[in-house]
C-alpha cells in the first residue's frame, strides 16, 4: 500500500475501491450513533423532497463543528487544529453547501463558502492542479466541481486550468499509450500512470461540468477505457493472467469493476472453469455514469448491458456484488460511497423510474431519499455502523456521502 494512499484515506474514504486486497485500520462508528433515535418521524406527512431538504439542513448544522470559518478549511474531526483541514473534505463540503435547497451563496453568505473556494485556489500548482500532499486528481475533480457548482466568475482562470489539468491525465498517443494498451484512455491518481475507473469517472465528470467540448478527444478515448473496466466481451477482448498463469476473462454481465483485468471483489470460476472478473454496484454505476458524460446514447449496447446489471442488483440496503455470508458485514462496505455514485449516475441518466427484474417500477430518487433519511442520527449525522471500513466509521465523511447523494436525488426529482 502505497504512503500517498495513506495519506488520503485520512481525507477521503471513496478512495477504498484502489485498496489492493489490503485493509486499512478502521474507523468504529461512536456509540452515541449506534440505536440513536433517528429524525426522520420530524417532518412525517410531507413530500419526500421537502423531507429531504430538511435533513440537509440539519446536516449542514451536523457538518459545522468541522469547519473552520475563517480558514475555509474543513476537517476529517471536530478536533482538527487550524490548518490541518483536508481539501477533498473541504471541496464535498462547498458542494454540499452550494447544491442544497437554500443554496449557501458566495457572496451573500460571507465566509461559508467563500473561504473555501479561497482556500482550495490557494492550493492550486503551476500545472493547474488543486491538491496539498497527494493523489491530484481526485482532489482536482472535486474541487473543480465546487467551484463550477458555486458559478463565481473570478474563478473562471481556475477552472480552465485545472480542467486542462485532468484531461492532460488522460492515457493517450502522446504520453506514449495506444489503443491497443490496457489502459489507454484511462486516469490515475495524478501521481502515478496506473488508470482505474474510481479515478476515471471522477475526472470525466469534473471536466463535463467544466464544459470541456463535447467533440473533445478525451471523451472518445475514455470509451476505451471504460469497455475495458466491463464485464462485456462484446466490447472488452482483455485476457489478463493471474499469479498462477490462469486466465480472466471479462464476462457477459454487463456489469463493472475497479480497472481493466481486476476487480476488487475477485473472480468467479464458472462451471467450465473459465474465470472472469465480479461486478459490483459503485463501479457499475460509475460506468454507466462515465458512459454517460462521454456521449453513449441509451441504445448503444454498451449502455443496455450496465443498465441490465444495475436493473437486476438494485439494492438500497446492500452494496451488491459484494458477498453477503459470513456475519454479513462486507456488504455494507463503502455503503454511502455507493449511495452518492448511484445518485450521480441515475440523476446523469435521467430515468425517473427505474424497472426492476420483476416489471415493477421504481422512483429510484424518492426511494433513495426514504433510506437515506431513515439512516440519518438525532444530531443531523450519518456514519455507517454496520462497517467502518474504508474510513465510513467517519460521521463527517458519510455525512457528506450522504448529503451529496440526496441532493443528486432532489435534482433528478426537480427535473
Amino acid at each position: 500500500m502505497t504512503r500517498s494512499f495513506l495519506v488520503l484515506t485520512l481525507s477521503l474514504g471513496m478512495l477504498f475501491l484502489a485498496t489492493c486486497g489490503k485493509q486499512e485500520p478502521e474507523i468504529s462508528a461512536p456509540a452515541s450513533g449506534a440505536g440513536a433515535a433517528r429524525p426522520a418521524d420530524q417532518d412525517a406527512g410531507k413530500p419526500p423532497a421537502a423531507r429531504a431538504a430538511s435533513a440537509i439542513d440539519r446536516a449542514i448544522q451536523f457538518l459545522q463543528p468541522y469547519h473552520d470559518k475563517k480558514s475555509g478549511k474543513v476537517g476529517f474531526s471536530p478536533q482538527d487544529p487550524v490548518g490541518s483541514g483536508h481539501p477533498a473534505f473541504s471541496a464535498m463540503a462547498a458542494l454540499c453547501y452550494v447544491n442544497s435547497p437554500r443554496r449557501y451563496d458566495v457572496e451573500k453568505d460571507g465566509p461559508i463558502v467563500r473561504n473555501i473556494l479561497q482556500w482550495l485556489a490557494s492550493l492550486q500548482k503551476a500545472d493547474g492542479s488543486i491538491y496539498d500532499e497527494s493523489n491530484a486528481n481526485y482532489v482536482t475533480s472535486l474541487a473543480l466541481r465546487a467551484f463550477v457548482a458555486a458559478g463565481d466568475p473570478r474563478y473562471q482562470d481556475v477552472i480552465v486550468r485545472a480542467r486542462d489539468f485532468l484531461v492532460g491525465l488522460q492515457a493517450r498517443e502522446d504520453t506514449g499509450y495506444q489503443p491497443s494498451d490496457r489502459f489507454y484512455g484511462g486516469i490515475g491518481y495524478g501521481s502515478s500512470i496506473r488508470p482505474d475507473l474510481s479515478n476515471a469517472h471522477f475526472a470525466i465528470q469534473a471536466v463535463k461540468d467544466a464544459g470541456l467540448p463535447e467533440d473533445h478527444p478525451f471523451y472518445q478515448r475514455a470509451q476505451r477505457f471504460l469497455e475495458r473496466c466491463q464485464n462485456w466481451s462484446e466490447t472488452n477482448d482483455l485476457v489478463v493472467k493471474d499469479e498462477d498463469g490462469n486466465e480472466i476473462r471479462p464476462g457477459n454481465d454487463g456489469g463493472g469493476y475497479y480497472a481493466p483485468g481486476e476487480s476488487k471483489i475477485g473472480v468467479e470460476v464458472q462451471a467450465d472453469g473459465t474465470r472472469v472478473l465480479k461486478s459490483y454496484g459503485s463501479m457499475s454505476y460509475a460506468l454507466l455514469k462515465s458512459y454517460v458524460f462521454c456521449g453513449v446514447k441509451k441504445q448503444d449496447p454498451r449502455v443496455k448491458a450496465v443498465v441490465s446489471w444495475c436493473q437486476n442488483h438494485f439494492d438500497l440496503d446492500r452494496h451488491p456484488g459484494f458477498p453477503t455470508d459470513g456475519d454479513g458485514k462486507a456488504a455494507y462496505q463503502g455503503l454511502y460511497y455507493y449511495y452518492l455514485t448511484m445518485a450521480m449516475c441515475l440523476r446523469a441518466y435521467g430515468e425517473t423510474e427505474f424497472d426492476l427484474p420483476d416489471g415493477t417500477k421504481v422512483n429510484w430518487a424518492e426511494a433513495m431519499i426514504e433510506k437515506i433519511l431513515g439512516l440519518q442520527q438525532a444530531d443531523g449525522g450519518w456514519v455507517n455502523e454496520k462497517n467502518g471500513r474504508w474510513q465510513e466509521g467517519s460521521e463527517a465523511l458519510c455525512t457528506l456521502y450522504a448529503v451529496m447523494a440526496l441532493e443528486e436525488c432532489l435534482a433528478a426529482l426537480a427535473s
